[in-house]
Parts: C-alpha cells; sequence; structure tokens
C-alpha cells in the first residue's frame, strides 16, 4: 500500500511539474546560416555562360571562386556580401538572384539570354560594315554603320527591338543572324 501511494505521487508530481525549458544549443562551427546557405551554387558573372563562377562552403566557411579561378572567403550581413580576399574586401549588394558587386561586375544565377548577342556583327554580311551589340549592367544597346546607338530590349521570344530606332524597330534573332523590319540583315561574319 505504501509502494502505491509512492507511485501515485511520484506520476501526480509528474503530470502537475512545470515543463522544462530547452537550453539553446552551443554554435555549431561551419554550420550554414539560411541566407549563406541560399548563396551556394553556380552563378555566371556578368550572366555570360562561359564565366561560371561558384560559391560553396569549405572549413573556413563561404567561399567563392571568380572566373579566373581566384578564391575569396565570403562574409554577409543582410543583403550585403564582402570578398575579404578581393580588393581589399570587395563589397557587393545581394538581390534576389544577382550580386552587385562595387567594381561594377555582376553574378546572376542564370546565364543571360542577351550576352549571347553581344559582340561585332556585319551589315548585310559586308566586311566593312561593322555594327555592335554590347552588354553592360544596364542591359544591351547597338551600334549602327552609322554611329548611331539604341537601347535594345529582349521580347519573351527571343527577338530584339531597337527602341531609339524607326519608332521601335523589331529584329528577328536567328542563330548567327538578325533580320530587321526595315530590310537590313546583321550577321555574325562577314561573307
Amino acid at each position: 500500500m505504501k509502494q502505491m501511494k509512492l507511485l501515485c505521487a511520484a506520476v501526480l508530481a509528474f503530470l502537475l511539474a512545470p515543463p522544462c525549458m530547452a537550453s539553446a544549443q552551443p554554435y555549431e562551427r561551419g554550420r550554414l546560416e539560411r541566407r549563406d546557405a541560399n548563396l551556394v551554387g553556380k552563378w555566371y558573372s556578368n550572366g555570360e555562360r562561359d564565366k561560371a563562377v561558384d560559391v560553396g562552403w569549405s572549413r573556413r566557411g563561404l567561399q567563392a571562386r571568380n572566373e579566373h579561378g581566384t578564391s575569396s572567403r565570403l562574409e554577409t550581413r543582410g543583403n550585403i556580401v564582402r570578398a575579404l580576399d578581393w580588393e581589399g574586401g570587395l563589397r557587393g549588394h545581394i538581390r534576389r538572384d544577382r550580386i552587385e558587386w562595387q567594381n561594377g561586375t555582376t553574378w546572376t544565377r542564370t546565364p543571360s539570354r542577351h550576352r549571347r548577342l553581344a559582340g561585332t556583327w556585319y551589315l548585310n554580311g559586308d566586311g566593312d560594315k561593322r555594327v555592335e551589340i554590347v552588354s553592360s549592367r544596364d542591359g544591351i544597346q547597338a551600334k549602327n554603320e552609322r554611329g548611331q546607338t539604341s537601347r535594345l530590349e529582349m521580347e519573351r521570344d527571343g527577338d530584339v527591338r531597337a527602341v531609339d530606332w524607326e519608332g521601335g524597330l523589331r529584329g528577328n534573332v536567328k542563330r548567327d543572324r538578325i533580320e530587321w523590319q526595315n530590310g537590313t540583315i546583321w550577321t555574325r561574319s562577314p561573307r
């Protein structure tokens, strides 16, 4: 009987006792924070497919390797990232799937569609009539054979529109040529 009373008292004490608070776990060295984990993976310098860069995790912490193969430790705070070993602590702003570095370089998660258009083109295949498309962090711009420039906008289907020429001149992009609505053609190489 005495044992039964002790058992009931123990069970009752257990049921009426206040819940225990869990203690905080110590910081684990090498553990990724959520914002750091979101940076890990493949990026593209200035959106160029052939300039892949990488952000990963090493024993030293978060680390990046640029398109030249040079590595730097990374430090993040909010939407700011610092490459501690580049240019005296190069700073960048994280904007969704972009990192915009202070030196003008931008890293993107996916290669840019308009990067494949950048470069020298030839008006109607004529080697003496060079035209060009230039890509920058502000977008893409075309320069015709007369030196006139226009901002280009990419259409959903991959074609382009020169917004400053002829009220928004459209161009049909086909591999190594752009067929403009005004009848001119730009080719990647001269005939």
